[in-house]
């Protein structure tokens, strides 16, 4: 009776996580719907404030509050908090969601590089309260949003003027008695339109929770939500919660794995991007919420026409942007929660990692079978198996371990390869005075300790309950008897409530794992001392760091949701000397842990001068700024390779410009499998490729010779792919570096470079789930289906309304190379394919040559410029250290439409991180610029390419190569691409193959080939220009065969 009375008071808890569906249909089970803002009775302006202090204070009949500001022009912020009194909305407070510590700061930064003179004033009108955001051009103030206050019943409306993408004219206008103060500029072309609008009385209370009701047009669609799972990008119709979870193989909470979209996952990134509200005009609008608590989210489930979301503890801070394109939105959200410093070149190359590699001798071995195979490696993760005795910050230096890892750190890097190790935010409790990371925690009392909120609870020890969800069952746990595989004798009462250090521990699989402590993150000085726990591993040769169990995951038995008690106090996110129950910070743990690692690694003497690179199991948005994000334990099925990418696209659109799953999965395929699928290996590479002809040849009476085929196709297929990839690797370095100024994503979902298509939002939206494009022009478009791979073709569709022309580049497998090859340049064009329209493609399972690029269907857009390199093993590196022979850069240029690029060389960062002016570096850091040490140098080259008609009406290309910024310096130029650019000129089938050339700005520019079956031609082109100002100018006239002398 005791045992169901003490389950009976955990589940009535308001400190538990709740599901989504359950939280809502509580709500609505209340007879008021929850306590709602109905009239507003007061309000407090002052408008001669700064703006950063110019907000809205709308106070409420039932006394309850609420502030309205502008962030920028488009882009406002509402907070409430239930327990705060109204003079507190007039203060300025800090705020760790943004990229600076307060708002004032924060706009000021922005304003700074804007360049932007803007206004905010208040308008009171005939029951409303229009909050109205003016931006000056010229010497003109144009109206830029308004918001509309209804004071009873309370409701919000903004309005903005908007441009049409097509001819549709079937918008509402906005039904608003408006005078000429309010009246938004209409020209031709633009129209007035409520971009976004509260329900009647959309703001509710029910104990600790804020929910927001907004109005869901019936066109509506929606993007974005960070990781969470679904098989699309596209999300309508679903409940979703927002709570940091270890939650193996997506499947712990419902049941259902990857596809279901509820599943609280590693990472919660609460933003999302709203479209197609007014179809044919670009209206877009986003919601950000800045609550480290439990969010869950009412996508129309309830209602079809409204999306609920609610904070389950205060404050609630919603981020509200409007901009006319989703790069817009993107843009300034990421200025406004930061962007990430510059990463290192090699985080886009081919890194191996595998749970189980717990001796040197495997490392070694594992990166000579990627020699011997031709296989390119730049990473190795080594994960806990590295540690002594599963002790966070060390090496097991036995001598059938790790032994001297200098060495073989050392070893390893001059064969290019770099190493990282897995780091949780747990400390090994077992007694060990040499185990300094311990002494240290314990002696400065730096450790999570033990202090319950018991208000409103069972008190006792003995009636305490732990719950979590585990195949789709909610499962409660007794600390006092209940105890992990691994041993623990520790004596729940002694630790429950009594200030000494939250004794914990973690679980690694099976029997493995250990009890201990963890290190208070939410406060500096813990973070500080964190951050230089990492110099031993370090100076051992350490190059960049695997943040895990990031939660922090802790052992089912010990917390809750395998985590931290959700009523354990921890230190408040605003103010050390106060402290919140773990539930209502819930992922702040996780954002502190990658930001005390970033700033650990970044401080460090040992690190100097060097770019560092953190990949992160889960935070809060903003984690980019310090990390990059793998999305947790998933499994090699088709499932899960199915929402990989639209995940992956999905925390693009949140920003996050280095994401993406365990490739081949974390678990096997099916159980008891312990190498995935073949087939399915073949679509997204595994570790350790070359295994699986031996694998097959091991055990081929049970797996058949019908099956040898798809056995022995896996290496050369994923080493191509994986060499394509390090052939490309300028081309999405360009983008990881551009992410700096725009915060847009090296892939790209289809919604972000196709704006104008809008079948994308219609008949042709699931091709939103399964297509990419990288950087801007060349589309993916993956096999994700076991039917499609079974089938060996799959349905692409080609956006309008520009044309593509299937992928022709290669790379020559190592293995097989031939002399002849080092001058093959790619295939001859296939004819040019109009777009919107979907072509069946075939990608069958196959290793001839020729096909292979097709196993992966790919295109490129007319007049597109790519930027190729010969593929290399790994990464050089140009600092000093394994200097290699220049790179060669080829540009590809493809007729069309005029085209221009951006090409960026390597090395430093930018000064002005967040400047909207590319090419303009100056040496002047500014408040937005977080990396101290960027100095700028890197050298811009902009490559435009147009077609028009001469004066004597000749077809004519011209191609202009110009450096716009170059802090590079000449030398280092030469030393990593040499003194010549290789240009090729791709042409037409229908087109004569080439016409005269003619160049200016250098004196170097020759005609290295003139292939007249593949119909391309090869220039080389000296780097330097004789003029830099000017550039280089190169000219063909199209439909005269042979090319002229030159001048």
């Amino acid at each position: 009776m005791a045992e169901d009375w003490a389950i009976k008071q955990k589940a009535v808890d308001a400190y538990n996580f709740v599901k989504a569906e359950d939280f809502f249909r509580n709500l609505d089970q209340v007879a008021s719907g929850g306590e709602q803002a109905s009239i507003v009775s007061e309000y407090l302006f002052d408008g001669a404030a700064s703006l950063s202090e110019r907000r809205l204070v709308l106070i409420f009949d039932n006394d309850r509050a609420l502030s309205l500001q502008f962030v920028r022009p488009r882009v406002w912020r509402m907070q409430c908090n239930l327990h705060s009194p109204v003079q507190d909305y007039t203060k300025e407070r800090k705020t760790k969601h943004t990229v600076q510590p307060s708002f004032a700061e924060l706009i000021r930064a922005l304003d700074s590089h804007d360049k932007v003179e803007w206004n905010v004033e208040l308008i009171p009108i005939n029951g409303f309260l229009v909050l109205q955001s003016s931006v000056k051009t010229c010497d003109s103030w144009v109206k830029t949003t308004q918001l509309w206050v209804q004071r009873q019943p309370f409701q919000i409306t903004a309005f903005q003027s908007s441009t049409t993408i097509s001819t549709w004219t079937g918008v509402v206008r906005p039904s608003r008695a408006v005078d000429e103060n309010t009246k938004l500029q209409e020209v031709p072309g633009w129209r007035p339109l409520v971009v976004w609008q509260m329900s009647e009385r959309g703001i509710r209370y029910q104990g600790k929770s804020t929910v927001l009701s907004i109005q869901k047009p019936s066109t509506a669609r929606y993007l974005g939500f960070g990781e969470q799972g679904g098989s699309s990008l596209l999300k309508d119709k679903t409940y979703m919660d927002y709570f940091n979870y270890d939650n193996m193989e997506y499947k712990s909470v419902y049941g259902n794995g990857p596809v279901d979209t509820r599943e609280p996952l590693y990472h919660s990134e609460p933003f999302w991007i709203e479209i197609n509200r007014h179809p044919g005009y670009q209206s877009k609008t986003a919601t950000f919420v800045a609550n480290y608590s439990q969010i869950c989210v009412d996508l129309s489930m309830t209602s079809k026409s409204e999306v609920r979301v609610a904070t389950r503890f205060d404050p609630a801070e919603f981020y509200i942007f409007a901009e006319q394109n989703i790069s817009d939105i993107i843009s300034q959200y990421t200025a406004i929660v930061g962007r990430p410093w510059l990463k290192p070149r090699y985080a886009l190359g081919y890194g191996q990692g595998c749970y189980g590699y717990d001796t040197r001798e495997k490392i070694e071995r594992s990166v000579a079978a990627h020699e011997e195979n031709k296989f390119p490696l730049d990473t190795m993760h080594i994960d806990v198996d590295m540690q002594k005795d599963y002790r966070t910050f060390t090496v097991n230096q036995d001598k059938n371990k790790f032994p001297n890892p200098e060495s073989m750190f050392s070893e390893l890097r001059k064969k290019g390869v770099k190493c990282c190790t897995n780091i949780t935010p747990f400390i090994n409790g077992e007694k060990d005075n040499d185990y300094k990371t311990l002494q240290e925690l314990m002696g400065k009392k730096y450790y999570v300790s033990d202090e319950r909120l018991l208000k409103g609870t069972v008190v006792g020890f003995q009636d305490q309950r732990y719950q979590c969800y585990e195949n789709g069952k909610l499962l409660v746990l007794d600390p006092n008897v209940d105890r992990p595989k691994f041993k623990d004798e520790y004596v729940f009462e002694n630790s429950f409530n009594r200030k000494v250090p939250y004794h914990g521990g973690i679980n690694y699989g099976k029997d493995l794992g250990r009890s201990g402590y963890y290190p208070d993150l939410n406060r500096k000085e813990v973070r500080d001392w964190w951050g230089k726990q990492y110099e031993d591993l370090i100076k051992f040769g350490l190059e960049f760091t695997w943040q895990d169990m990031t939660s922090p995951a802790i052992s089912k038995e010990y917390g809750d949701m395998k985590s931290f008690p959700c009523r354990l106090l921890l230190t408040s996110q605003n103010d050390p000397h106060i402290k919140q129950p773990a539930i209502e910070i819930w992922s702040l743990y996780a954002y502190n842990l990658h930001k005390a690692t970033f700033k650990g690694w970044n401080k460090s003497p040992l690190r100097k001068g060097k770019r560092n690179f953190i990949i992160g199991r889960g935070s809060f948005s903003g984690m980019s700024r310090f990390a990059g994000l793998w999305t947790g334990d998933n499994s090699g099925t088709w499932d899960f390779l199915n929402i990989s990418i639209s995940q992956a696209l999905a925390l693009g659109l949140c920003g996050m410009v280095i994401a993406g799953g365990d490739v081949g999965g974390f678990m096997g395929g099916k159980p008891g499998e312990k190498y995935t699928d073949p087939e399915l290996l073949i679509q997204i590479i595994i570790t350790e490729p070359f295994k699986y002809e031996k694998y097959y040849k091991d055990h081929k009476a049970e797996i058949g010779v019908d099956n040898e085929s798809i056995f022995t196709a896996v290496l050369p297929i994923t080493r191509y792919f994986t060499r394509l990839r390090y052939s490309l690797m300028q081309m999405l370095y360009d983008a990881m570096f551009e992410n700096l100024f725009t915060g847009l994503p090296i892939v790209n979902s289809l919604a972000i470079t196709e704006a104008s298509d809008e079948t994308l939002f219609s008949e042709n939206e699931r091709f939103l789930s399964n297509e990419f494009i990288v950087r801007k022009d060349l589309l993916v478009a993956p096999v994700t289906t076991e039917d499609e791979s079974s089938k060996g073709w799959r349905t692409v569709y080609l956006p309008g309304p520009d044309s593509w022309f299937k992928f022709n580049l290669s790379c020559h497998d190592p293995v097989t190379e031939k002399p002849q090859d080092k001058d093959f340049v790619g295939y001859a064009l296939a004819s040019k394919v109009p777009g919107g329209r979907q072509l069946k493609v075939d990608c069958r399972i196959a290793t001839e040559y020729q096909h292979l690029s097709n196993i992966t269907p790919m295109y490129i857009r007319e007049g597109a410029i790519i930027p190729k390199l010969k593929p290399r093993r790994y990464v050089p590196d140009r600092t000093g250290r394994n200097i290699d022979e220049p790179d060669q850069l080829t540009f590809h240029i493809y007729p069309g439409k005029s085209n221009a690029d951006d090409g960026v060389s390597r090395d430093s960062a930018p000064v002005s991180c967040f400047s909207t002016t590319s090419g303009s570096d100056s040496k002047s850091n500014t408040a937005l610029v977080a990396d101290k040490e960027a100095e700028g140098c890197y050298r811009q080259v902009r490559i435009t390419h147009e077609t028009y008609i001469s004066e004597n009406g000749a077809e004519m290309r011209r191609i202009r190569i110009k450096t716009e910024y170059d802090g590079y310096h000449d030398d280092n130029v030469k030393r990593d691409l040499g003194e010549y650019y290789y240009v090729v000129l791709w042409h037409e089938e229908s087109k004569a193959v080439v016409g005269e050339i003619t160049w200016t700005g250098t004196q170097h520019c020759k005609i290295l080939q003139q292939d007249k079956s593949i119909k391309a031609v090869v220039l080389e082109v000296a780097i330097e220009a004789d003029d830099k100002e000017a550039g280089i100018t190169i000219e063909q006239k199209i439909g005269e065969d042979g090319p002229g002398p030159g001048n």
